[in-house]
């Protein structure tokens, strides 16, 4: 089975800005193949977890050239796909200035 990835955050349903980060949604058994990969290229990967004060998907995060990717695993199949659908609808009222308006939508559509 292919790799699949869903972009999502302010890159897809704005506003996006040149301190965004980009976030990416794969199964967990994905990120982790990622983060053996960028390793590999010595790049320097910082672990999340339960008090990071990260988002609580957030599995692991690494810079690029000043820009920041954060690696946001699903466990399933199905919480992938209740991403993907959470940011498309996100998506179409997009632009959403509101930062907390867009965590609740999102919430609503992970139910």
């Amino acid at each position: 089975m292919e790799s699949q990835i869903v972009l999502t955050g302010s890159q897809v349903y704005g506003p996006a800005t040149e301190k965004s980060d980009i976030d990416i949604v794969m199964h967990e058994l994905d990120a982790q193949k990622l983060k053996a990969e960028v390793m590999m290229k010595r790049i320097i990967i910082t672990q999340t977890g339960k008090g990071s004060g990260e988002p609580e998907n957030t599995c692991f995060y690494f810079d690029i050239g000043g820009l920041r990717i954060n690696i946001i695993c699903a466990k399933t199949e199905l919480e992938l796909m209740k991403w993907r659908h959470a940011t498309r609808t996100l998506q179409n009222r997009a632009p959403i200035h509101n930062r907390e308006e867009r965590l609740r939508e999102f919430k609503k559509g992970l139910k």
